[in-house]
């Protein structure tokens, strides 16, 4: 066994000994963020955390993007927005890139090359060419590409704790952090993972292909789980006000009154650094 590996078991089996470590979960994130293996969920994570630290590199967050995008592009286009058709574009070939090959025959029949093909092709008939009459309609296919593609992408947060906890847990079976028999451990610590997931996400900044950004906010309320919340911002045409749409991007099964620090409770949205403090709790950070 590594160093590397020995160092993440003694982490590993401190969480599952009760510790609410914020580095020792920073570091098992990381450490899983890049492998062969590794499952959307934990590198969305991981990138989350490289930012925060100043420390991502390559492309990131490629799945909270693309469906973010799409949520944009249905406001866009919802509103008005005279780009609305551009970020269409963008938020399409985003959402393409991570659709896998199978989804993609089975729900409207074309590989992955044809389909981009097809979203050229959908360009060109939206936008109209001149010569020929102007914009054109989209065929029963095209619609169903850019349906899969975008209307249906935005229906559901990011991740969700329990795939989050569950494919973190499978990974370190996987590579031999955790024995198989830990799993079930693992999983059980579902309420910490989803504390620090929030605490990372919070105040984060996701930017879109256009150069446009969307920020992440923690957001806490009595009587609902705490949650993290993206602030999109959308721009109808003059001389509409633009204006910001909330969308879900990872909803916990957290109660602030027993998660959060007195700071934190029934607060709305967040502001500030937020971290776990020494008692485990979300709290901001002094």
């Amino acid at each position: 066994m590594s160093a590397i590996q020995s160092d993440l078991r003694r982490r590993a089996e401190r969480l599952l000994r009760g510790s609410r470590s914020f580095h020792d979960l920073s570091t098992i994130f990381l450490s899983q963020r890049d492998k062969p293996n590794a499952r959307v969920s934990v590198t969305e994570v991981g990138d989350f955390i490289a930012h925060r630290d100043r420390r991502d590199r390559g492309e990131t967050h490629r799945y909270a993007r693309a469906m973010l995008m799409c949520t944009r592009a249905i406001s866009a286009l919802q509103s008005g927005d005279s780009e609305g058709l551009s970020v269409v574009d963008i938020a399409a070939q985003a959402s393409l890139r991570l659709h896998d090959e199978q989804t993609l025959l089975d729900e409207v029949g074309v590989n992955k090359a044809n389909a981009a093909s097809m979203l050229g092709r959908m360009r060109s008939k939206r936008y109209g060419v001149k010569q020929q009459g102007g914009r054109r309609e989209l065929n029963q296919k095209e619609q169903k590409l850019l349906s899969l593609l975008i209307k249906e992408a935005p229906a559901r947060p990011i991740f969700t704790p329990e795939r989050l906890v569950g494919d973190l847990g499978v990974m370190l079976v996987e590579g031999e952090i955790i024995r198989p028999h830990q799993l079930e451990d693992f999983v059980a610590i579902e309420d910490l993972v989803s504390a620090f997931t929030v605490s990372v996400m919070h105040g984060s900044v996701i930017g879109f292909d256009d150069g446009a950004t969307v920020g992440l906010h923690g957001h806490s309320e009595a009587g609902m789980p705490v949650s993290v919340w993206a602030g999109i911002e959308v721009k109808p045409p003059y001389p509409n006000t633009p204006f910001r749409i909330m969308v879900p991007a990872f909803l916990t099964r957290l109660d602030s009154a027993v998660h959060c620090s007195r700071a934190l409770q029934g607060i709305g949205e967040w502001r500030g650094t937020v971290e776990l403090n020494s008692a485990g709790l979300l709290d901001y950070v002094s």
